[in-house]
């Protein structure tokens, strides 16, 4: 099977002192596209509020849409991609642990705080429209997280465990799958926001420039997302 290589990995880590070079890899590739998304995001952020005609309307105020008004708030398929990737994260310090060859009970505050971004995602996932595969994926990172922690909380079975682990590989793989195809929708719309800027007022140079150094971050983002996921297959190999 896909993943037995990966399960063997695992069984002899257990006993390792420190993660092997195809962890290390995937785990460093995986850091370099969430601090990219972090930056991307930032700037993204008020790209989707601008665009969210409620903005617009300054008679009112949405108690659903209050984002909208905060400058540190983000917007819902920042947010949701921001978590999705905090999730990654935070599982991938659990999986570095155990790799590590932790016990249960030396990981539980790795599975604890696996547990929260699950829920908090769950929250998010339910708050977007118009990204389907985005929230299908994240749908499966929260399942497989739940699983993980309820595993951990309630049953010692070590090889149930470690199956459980790689189980969420693929759903791991499904959501940065999922993310990297945002990035034409999320440049479509800095499109329209430079337009609107320009009918605003904005300089045409400066909001073309500002432009394209987001294609360019967004480009990257892409190139680091399929990095880590070549890498995470050399994992599952491994």
């Amino acid at each position: 099977m896909r993943y037995l290589g990966f399960i063997l990995f695992l069984i002899c880590a257990a006993c390792a002192t420190a993660p092997t070079a195809e962890f290390n890899a995937y785990r460093e590739t995986f850091d370099a596209a969430n601090a990219q998304t972090g930056a991307l995001l930032d700037v993204y952020n008020d790209i989707e509020k601008s665009l969210d005609t409620t903005t617009r309307d300054k008679t009112t105020l949405d108690p659903n849409r209050a984002y909208l008004f905060v400058p540190s708030a983000d917007a819902p398929r920042t947010r949701l991609l921001r978590e999705g990737f905090q999730l990654v994260a935070n599982y991938n310090v659990l999986l570095g642990r155990y790799v590590e060859g932790g016990s249960l009970s030396a990981i539980q505050p790795e599975i604890d705080r696996v547990k929260t971004s699950a829920a908090t995602i769950g929250d998010s996932a339910g708050a977007v429209t118009g990204v389907t595969g985005v929230t299908a994926a994240v749908s499966g990172l929260v399942d497989g997280a739940q699983a993980l922690a309820q595993l951990a909380l309630f049953n010692d079975d070590v090889n149930r465990f470690r199956e459980s682990v790689v189980a969420n590989l693929p759903a791991i793989d499904g959501f940065l799958a999922q993310a990297r195809l945002q990035a034409e929708a999320m440049y479509s719309e800095a499109r329209t926001y430079r337009r609107d800027r320009i009918l605003a007022g904005a300089g045409a140079a400066k909001t073309q420039t500002e432009l394209d150094a987001f294609k360019v971050a967004a480009a990257s983002w892409i190139l680091m997302i399929d990095e880590t996921r070549r890498n995470l297959a050399f994992l599952t190999e491994a």
